[in-house]
């Protein structure tokens, strides 16, 4: 039936709470991949500020935001059997 299933996260424990009924539904369904996906927002610099970031700083700030969704989606990766 299904081929691939895409479970969009949050980094939040309710969103993690898909995971057993995705394990079901993969299962049931002999689906061939499952993926993980989490949007890593860039960093926006409110205005007005009294401090001004530099645009390397800027790009240095949006690397580490990716980094860590990155992480986040490694981390709840489920294990192969």
């Amino acid at each position: 039936m299904y081929q691939k299933i895409l479970v969009p996260l949050d980094g939040s424990q309710l969103a993690e709470c898909v995971f057993p009924h995705v394990e079901a539904l993969a299962g049931g369904c002999k689906v061939k991949e499952v993926v993980l996906i989490r949007v890593a927002e860039p960093f926006r610099q409110p205005t007005p500020s009294e401090y001004i970031i530099k645009p390397e700083d800027v790009v240095r700030i949006n690397e580490e935001i990716r980094a860590e969704a990155q992480k986040y989606i490694i981390r709840r990766r489920p294990k192969s059997s």
